[in-house]
């Protein structure tokens, strides 16, 4: 669904060597994923990846980071970032009109483990209308 949305994505990597299994291995497998060198890493209190993504944007002025961390996320908005989350993402795809309904894409994280409370499970269907 990225593709949908962006032309090429900058992956820094150190997230290249986080995604070594699953889908997230299999995306990176994509073209429009280009895996960029970092040339000054900020020195952040965070994982080695979520460093490596705040740096390439800043090094490369990119506003828009895909992230689900909160740390990184908080520091990209507090520097002029525009961090994006999964759950914001499967929202602005819905109102694309790529996928008719968020709530099956859930139910799939969920059943895949991701820790979505019920709280935030229906914020996000509040939020893509379809409670």
């Amino acid at each position: 669904m990225l593709e949908h949305f962006y032309d090429e994505i900058f992956i820094p990597p150190a997230v290249q060597r986080e995604c070594k299994t699953g889908a997230a291995q299999i995306a990176l497998q994509h073209s429009f994923f280009n895996v960029v060198p970092v040339n000054n890493i900020l020195l952040l209190n965070m994982g080695e990846g979520e460093k490596e993504v705040l740096s390439l944007a800043f090094e490369r002025d990119i506003k828009e980071i895909l992230t689900d961390d909160l740390r990184p996320y908080n520091y990209a908005l507090r520097n002029g970032l525009s961090p994006i989350n999964s759950f914001e993402f499967i929202v602005a795809a819905k109102e694309a009109q790529f996928i008719d309904k968020v709530q099956p894409v859930l139910d799939a994280m969920r059943e895949k483990g991701e820790g979505i409370h019920e709280e935030l499970y229906q914020e996000i269907l509040r939020q893509a209308e379809e409670l």
